[in-house]
């Protein structure tokens, strides 16, 4: 049975500040849910990252940490591990078991020639991205497949995950860390005229996710277009 106190407003704001530094291997009592809890998604506000895309694509967990209960939303990866989010107690996910990418495929548009390979360095600038599409990545086709990359940076293994699928078009959506623009560099020169760098959209940012929780400040002072 959990004991974890459930927090909120600026009480957990300034618990997850001290969680953020936590070595999450603490946590007890974890419990996957289909859908995330309304506590998950409350955190979840203020990233403008729609209900519907986050309904669509995760799951709810809850686990007890430094006497306290966790509501946060998770996606699986390829090996079985968990990538757990919450906009309160983490700065970017953090997995629970065996790190892996993770790969969704679509199934194409009926008349389509080209395939299409969406590249996020985590799930949450994903699902920013998820949220903006209708905004402003018009010209990129929904049932593009999406791999994200979840801190594992062999490029083997993204191989291994995508199969043997040549992709026409690659779409970069990777932070601009050092390692973000290392990483794009990298892939511009293997894959050359097949991928598209769409940092361009948020280079005001740090990240997809960023540019999301300021999109009607940015999308109100300019005419942004991929």
């Amino acid at each position: 049975m959990s004991t974890g106190k459930r927090l909120g407003g600026k009480e957990a704001a300034a618990k997850g500040r001290f969680l953020n530094h936590l070595n999450f291997g603490y946590a007890k009592h974890i419990k996957v849910k289909e859908k995330p809890s309304e506590d998950a998604l409350e955190q979840m506000q203020r990233t403008n990252i729609s209900k519907e895309v986050i309904d669509r694509y995760c799951n709810g967990i809850e686990f007890d940490c430094m006497s306290c209960m966790v509501h946060a939303i998770c996606m699986k990866n390829l090996n079985g591990g968990l990538e757990i989010y919450s906009d309160i107690y983490c700065q970017s996910p953090v997995t629970f078991g065996k790190k892996g990418l993770t790969f969704i495929k679509r199934k194409p548009q009926k008349d389509a020639e080209d395939s299409h390979l969406l590249l996020f360095a985590d799930y949450i600038d994903f699902l920013a991205y998820e949220s903006l599409h209708g905004q402003i990545f018009k010209e990129i086709p929904d049932w593009s497949d999406v791999l994200i990359l979840n801190q594992v940076t062999n490029l083997n293994a993204w191989l291994e995950a995508i199969g043997n699928e040549n992709y026409d078009h690659l779409y970069l959506l990777l932070p601009l860390s050092t390692a973000g623009r290392t990483l794009s560099k990298t892939i511009e020169e293997l894959y050359k005229s097949s991928v598209r760098n769409c940092s361009n959209i948020y280079s005001c940012f740090p990240r997809l996710t960023d540019f999301a929780r300021h999109k009607d400040t940015m999308l109100n002072a300019s005419k942004i277009k991929l």
